[in-house]
């Protein structure tokens, strides 16, 4: 099986905010004072104060920021990654009430994305 590496010329302060997105939403998916916020909460050797805390709503985080690294890292195309993004945000659109603070990562996210897609357009 061949690997493909999908390039994006992405402005720096495109890729900074990117990865500080990423980072956040890592962090959320943990609890308080976690030392390994870059691994899955469900895998590996975590407490169970983080396993507990993975459900849908930081799943949907979870695999956001998995997306986002993809795309950072030339495994996905920004197309792709937006496409995903939009299908996780109509996920938390049924529960808007309960995971608004999620819905805003997600999104925020989307909007970092669009403009590496559509330099100098403003996202909606």
């Amino acid at each position: 099986m061949m690997t493909v590496t999908i390039t994006h010329d992405i402005p720096m302060d495109l890729r900074v905010q990117l990865r500080s997105k990423i980072m956040d939403m890592r962090i959320f998916c943990h609890s308080d004072g976690c030392l390994e916020p870059l691994q899955c909460p469900a895998q590996g050797d975590h407490k169970l104060e983080c396993r507990k805390r993975l459900g849908l709503n930081t799943g949907i985080v979870w695999f956001s920021a998995e997306y986002g690294s993809d795309l950072l890292s030339g495994a996905r195309s920004a197309r792709y990654v937006v496409a995903v993004l939009y299908a996780y945000l109509a996920v938390l659109d049924l529960h808007y009430g309960d995971y608004h603070y999620e819905h805003r990562m997600v999104s925020d996210m989307e909007d970092i994305i669009y403009k590496i897609i559509h330099p100098g357009m403003v996202s909606c």
